[in-house]
């Protein structure tokens, strides 16, 4: 969103983000690519860079549709990964200095392992786990593909 309102005009930017914020909050991805069309009608005009910057994200932007849609909403913001990455800052802030790389990865491990337990739901076969909360505040998950 912030890429997009950019390049737009102060006095558009509600306009615009309302009609970008309908292409992510469609119903199914087929709804999405219609009111991106709708979007792209209504501002090629006025704003063909920005028009163009989208449409030319617009498949990794609606790729959340193909993941189940209780994380959908999860899925279309940052707050989770910045969330994940505050909380490593907060544990290795304190330790001035490490030994060596290993023991970095091992603290990293720890604190998102943590995060796995935390989470209530089981995997989907083929699937990595990843808590999407702080321990205590629910039961949210985000599951990634394996990488092999």
């Amino acid at each position: 969103m912030r890429n997009i309102l950019e390049l737009v005009r102060r006095q558009d930017s509600g306009e615009v983000r309302g009609d970008a914020q309908a292409i992510y909050r469609a119903e199914n991805r087929k709804k999405a690519q219609a009111a991106f069309r709708e979007f792209r009608a209504r501002w090629l005009n006025a704003y063909p860079a920005m028009v163009k910057r989208l449409e030319r994200d617009l498949p990794e932007l609606l790729s959340f549709f193909s993941l189940p849609r209780h994380l959908w909403r999860s899925l279309r913001t940052t707050n989770i990964i910045e969330r994940c990455f505050v909380e490593v800052r907060r544990r290795t802030r304190p330790m001035v200095c490490f030994v060596n790389v290993q023991s970095v990865d091992r603290i990293v491990f720890s604190i998102f392992n943590r995060f796995n337990e935390q989470c209530a739901k089981p995997p989907l076969p083929g699937f990595y786990t990843t808590s999407l909360t702080s321990p205590g505040q629910g039961d949210t998950c985000l599951r990634l593909p394996l990488v092999t």
